[in-house]
């Protein structure tokens, strides 16, 4: 650790989140990266069960000595560098900075994604399997990590199985791209088109490397959203409109059975009276 240089990010006021590019929903997240801002690997990264399940001292650890091992690769001119993602702040996502920012809150992780979502939607272009699933669940095809040893493959079943993934192997790409730890496999695999049928992985197997194409099933990317924050309707295959000022006003309480009788604010949901006798005597 005293390799190190620890800075922690208490709100994402001010940050640049075209860089720093993650799930939003994670209860913790590392980026070990140098001065120049090329970041070498991430670390974090959940499942719906638990927000610590890949999360340990071991795999941290064995993360920290990948980064000094990526650094001194970087100082010897042998890692190549790579271009710097646009630049995006909070302050340009219009609602949240109406909301939160303009009133002088913190800005916190899930804020982003939640107003990036509403954004979406209001301008028609809300993806839902993308934006409200980003971190698909890799036990979903039957991968199953041996945490404590990063990203050692613990038990192969379904998919992966069928593909040739064994007990022992450890990955070390994905759909081409390296991954060091957790935090990049999920990033990565989290990137993947959602309409994508078959994705690769690279391993190595006692010293030896193999490509393995993994079968996706259908809604490979479906996760449970209960940890998550959304203010949208997460409801797949359902598209929802937000009311205008005017449909809101001629929406006002009415008595009149199958019509609302009330509608709040912000809300996308009506509520409606039940008709029929009064159970009160």
């Amino acid at each position: 650790m005293q390799k190190f240089v620890l800075a922690r990010i208490v709100a994402m006021n001010g940050i640049d989140i075209g860089l720093f590019d993650y799930d939003r929903h994670n209860a913790l997240y590392f980026f070990i990266l140098n001065a120049d801002e090329q970041i070498y690997l991430r670390y974090g990264g959940r499942d719906a069960e638990d927000a610590m399940t890949y999360l340990n001292l071991q795999s941290l650890e064995l993360a920290l000595r990948a980064g000094l091992d990526r650094h001194e690769l970087y100082k010897q001119g042998k890692l190549v560098k790579q271009p710097r993602p646009a630049p995006f702040y909070p302050e340009q996502i219009t609602l949240l900075k109406r909301n939160e920012i303009d009133r002088r809150r913190c800005v916190e992780c899930h804020m982003i994604g939640d107003y990036l979502a509403q954004q979406a939607e209001q301008a028609g272009k809300l993806d839902r399997p993308r934006m409200l699933h980003p971190s698909p669940d890799l036990k979903t095809i039957g991968i199953h990590l041996d945490v404590p040893k990063g990203l050692v493959i613990k038990n192969a079943e379904g998919a992966a199985a069928k593909a040739g993934m064994q007990t022992g192997d450890t990955i070390t790409e994905i759909g081409g791209a390296k991954v060091l730890t957790f935090g990049d496999l999920q990033y990565r695999y989290g990137k993947t088109n959602r309409n994508a049928h078959r994705i690769e992985f690279t391993i190595d197997r006692s010293g030896e490397r193999k490509t393995l194409s993994v079968e996706l099933p259908a809604e490979w990317w479906l996760t449970d959203t209960r940890y998550r924050f959304w203010s949208v309707e997460p409801m797949l295959y359902f598209k929802t409109r937000p009311l205008t000022a005017e449909q809101k006003r001629k929406s006002r309480p009415s008595r009149n059975n199958g019509e609302p009788t009330q509608i709040k604010r912000n809300s996308y949901r009506l509520s409606y009276r039940k008709s029929g006798p009064s159970r009160n005597k």
